[in-house]
């Protein structure tokens, strides 16, 4: 039985919390917490399991607060649409119970669906333990992207999208999967690459990892069929190990860009020795360098491809 009515009174905020979920459930509606007053411990007259002395929800897509930018357009993109439902509690009377005082539950200028409902970022998340074990027993399976998806549409009702999945894993994985011996592994036995890595020795004649470099036979030949210009750029944050990622790419017959290699480094004149070493007819071939005003980069180009021009671009503003 739905209890989201005017003058409804609910014993603790929980109580309402599960009502509230149970009517955003049917009615494919989502509210949020727009304005609210804490109990304190102090007020030991109220009862604290109310959580609030009052509490505003509105609908999700509601009231814009600021507006930024020239002529009051907000510069960036926002779900926000001026909807005006709305609900609003406040202690009882005798302060031991929550009661709504006010609401309005027409909803204006969006859409009611179930799909839009579900595909919100806060009915995706994976913080219910049965979400969170269909979706470790589906990886487990090495179940694809789509199947996973399709799968929590059937069952659980969710419309996960790749993003979820893919940060679930990342967030989640087994460290000891996270290895360097797993990654080299990986990329020989699956993709036949060929890879190159480079470590130094600390004081203590440990070695430090400090780059890899890889290529495919693709990659190769790609660089054998078009030498004569190189372009690299850098990539930071990508990797949970904060290591940058580089790739070098050329330009073939038609205009499209083909990948050549690709590094994970710390340093970059050592990434380029590997290149010229993997792959020394195309290097000899190589005319041109085009890569960003990077000082670290021209000089390895210059150390590594003595010789070779360099072009720079301003590919970041």
């Amino acid at each position: 039985m739905e209890r989201i009515r005017r003058l409804e009174e609910f014993e603790n905020h929980e109580e309402f919390e599960n009502s509230l979920e149970l009517y955003e459930y049917r009615r494919k509606q989502t509210f949020v917490i727009s304005d609210a007053h804490k109990l304190k411990k102090t007020d030991v007259n109220e009862n604290q399991a109310c959580i609030y002395k009052n509490v505003k929800f509105v609908c999700i897509y509601g009231k814009q607060r600021h507006t930024i930018g020239e002529n009051n357009v907000r510069e960036t993109s926002t779900i926000k649409n001026d909807c005006e439902s709305f609900i609003y509690l406040r202690l009882s009377r005798d302060e031991q119970r929550l009661k709504i005082l006010d609401l309005n539950l027409q909803h204006t200028n969006h859409e009611l669906s179930e799909y839009v409902h579900s595909s919100l970022a806060r009915n995706r998340k994976l913080n219910d333990k049965e979400r969170v074990e269909l979706l470790d027993h589906l990886l487990s399976l090495g179940t694809p992207i789509p199947k996973i998806q399709d799968e929590f549409k059937k069952v659980k009702n969710v419309e996960l999208i790749p993003k979820d999945i893919y940060n679930y894993q990342r967030k989640f994985k087994n460290e000891s999967d996270d290895t360097l011996f797993t990654a080299v592994s990986i990329l020989k036995k699956i993709y036949n690459a060929e890879v190159d890595v480079y470590c130094e020795l600390d004081d203590n004649n440990k070695q430090i990892f400090k780059g890899l470099y890889f290529s495919t036979l693709q990659m190769r030949n790609a660089f054998n069929s078009w030498p004569e210009v190189i372009f690299i750029d850098t990539m930071y944050n990508l990797l949970k190990r904060k290591l940058i990622t580089l790739l070098l790419c050329v330009q073939d017959s038609m205009g499209f860009t083909r990948i050549i290699g690709v590094a994970l480094l710390a340093n970059l004149l050592n990434i380029l020795k590997f290149v010229k070493k993997r792959n020394p007819k195309a290097s000899a071939n190589v005319n041109c360098f085009m890569t960003d005003k990077d000082l670290t980069k021209r000089r390895a180009i210059v150390d590594v491809f003595p010789g070779v021009k360099y072009t720079f671009v301003s590919f970041m503003f």
